[in-house]
């Protein structure tokens, strides 16, 4: 017992096992060799009615294997011990539970089932994997947690039914302790912390979350299965510090949506296809950038929707592919009252805008097609809509529109192109502008190869106030000027119009 070691050891027991240090109780297990509670091959543990628990850190030089076969019964080796090779993990029953601490050694779970909740431990730089092409099985919830060493976890092979709650060790300010998981089922993120980069994988189901996630570096987002949504927008606390790439699958039957709120961290999207709706929040403040932002080519099969909801965040997001006949809402938030929550918007086709508020300025370019709108605009600053193929429409016929100041249209880069036929409801009088900074409010600028030149049909309405102009427009096809408000003029004699 002081001087000799083991090889294999194998240990079935009818009753409850514990790993302890000495043998006083009924149920202890006491290795005793020339290092006690170490196994120098591989070690097997059966309780066949009760927990298996320890009373003191054990050593496995070879594959660790634990099993409590009684319903509910649990495995509870939480003393920092040191399984050097693969750790196969088994209960019975919904409240069958697993706790395994591995103390600064690194831990790998070979095929595991697990009826009830899974906790693990690794403060090696290594952290926690699990075996290569191994499954682990849980039926309720996994927690999993490097504590030093900027230990990552990566776990590949996981079929986890309940939650999922991941913290990764920040040792150095590098941010280098990552997470990664691939779940068979629908990922759904507990409360996690992730000192680094963070990736997950739904295979078959969406990625939700019960509470808030901080990630330090980059988040990939990936659901595989048809129609399988992500959704991280149920908690407002989130923390995506770096840039978030997300993928979503579809056929022609199913779309596939992305949820996301980032809390008050600004959020960026990297190249990414999300084959139905995007939803994107952020309440930041534009201290770090823009509140919202791409670094990347967005591909969207659905609709765009982009909220700052706090601290005048900013939303720039010109990179965006939306597919045909889809549209972008837009929401910016002004808690100064200065008009200052901007946005921007580029899209490679057509750019249809659906109800938007935007407290400052905003610019908008169809780099393939037409500018439209499917609700109304309201735009506290400036807007500037930019069309960049030759004789495109700019369509902006809706009632309710509000543009409290100066509006540009323009056709290229202002002076390459022509329009094609323009339409322009304004809630106030509308000028007709040589620029559009002259009056400021209500100004109207038509900036193109021929300013004030219309290639095909021009309609203007102002819903309240005059209709005039500062300078001669010319317009090819049929024009069509509407004043709504009883008494209000329609000028277009100060500089003549053809």
């Amino acid at each position: 017992g002081t001087s000799g070691s083991f090889g294999n050891i194998t240990f079935e027991e009818g009753a409850a096992v514990k790993l302890d240090s000495n043998a006083d109780e009924d149920g202890d297990l006491y290795l005793n060799a020339g290092n006690d509670l170490s196994v120098g091959g591989n070690l097997s543990i059966t309780a066949g009615a009760g927990n298996i628990t320890q009373g003191a850190a054990v050593t496995v030089t070879g594959t660790s294997s634990f099993e409590t076969s009684a319903s509910d019964a649990d495995i509870v080796l939480s003393s920092e011990n040191a399984f050097a090779q693969k750790v196969t993990l088994t209960t019975f029953g919904e409240g069958g539970d697993a706790t395994l601490d591995n103390g600064t050694t690194a831990l790998i779970i070979a095929a595991s089932d697990v009826r009830g909740d899974l906790t693990l431990e690794s403060g090696h730089a290594s952290g926690i994997t699990d075996a290569d092409g191994e499954t682990v099985t849980v039926g309720g919830n996994l927690a999993a947690t490097t504590t030093a060493n900027n230990g990552d976890i990566d776990m590949g092979t996981l079929a986890v039914t309940g939650t999922i709650a991941l913290t990764t060790h920040a040792d150095a300010s590098n941010n280098t302790s990552h997470a990664t998981i691939v779940n068979t089922r629908a990922v759904k993120l507990a409360a996690s912390t992730v000192d680094g980069d963070f990736s997950a994988t739904a295979t078959t189901g969406g990625i939700t979350q019960t509470g808030a996630l901080a990630i330090t570096g980059t988040t990939t987002l990936l659901t595989s299965a048809d129609g399988a949504d992500i959704d991280l927008s149920t908690t407002t606390t989130n923390a995506f510090t770096g840039a978030l790439t997300i993928t979503t699958n579809d056929n022609t039957d199913y779309e596939a949506h992305a949820t996301i709120d980032g809390g008050t961290t600004a959020l960026i999207i990297a190249a990414s296809t999300i084959d139905g709706n995007l939803t994107l929040t952020s309440g930041h403040n534009n201290s770090t950038g823009h509140a919202i932002t791409d670094s990347g080519t967005v591909t969207l099969g659905g609709n765009l929707s982009a909220t700052t909801d706090a601290n005048n965040g900013n939303i720039t997001l010109d990179q965006l592919a939306l597919a045909s006949g889809k549209t972008i809402a837009l929401i910016t938030n002004d808690d100064a009252g200065d008009n200052t929550g901007h946005a921007t918007v580029k899209n490679t086709t057509a750019l249809n805008l659906a109800l938007s508020t935007i407290d400052g300025n905003f610019s908008g370019t169809a780099t393939n097609g037409s500018i439209s709108q499917t609700g109304n605009l309201n735009i506290t600053g400036t807007a500037t809509f930019i069309t960049t193929a030759n004789n495109s429409d700019i369509i902006l016929s809706q009632s309710g529109n509000v543009f409290g100041a100066q509006v540009t249209m323009q056709a290229g880069n202002g002076t390459n192109f022509a329009f094609g036929n323009i339409t322009f409801v304004d809630s106030g009088a509308v000028k007709i502008e040589t620029s559009a900074g002259t009056s400021a409010d209500g100004d109207l600028y038509l900036n193109a190869s021929t300013d004030l030149a219309v290639g095909g049909n021009l309609n203007i309405t102002a819903t309240t106030g005059n209709i005039t102009q500062g300078a001669a427009a010319t317009v090819t096809g049929t024009s069509t000027f509407t004043t709504m408000e009883v008494n209000a003029d329609i000028d277009l004699a100060t500089n003549g119009t053809s």
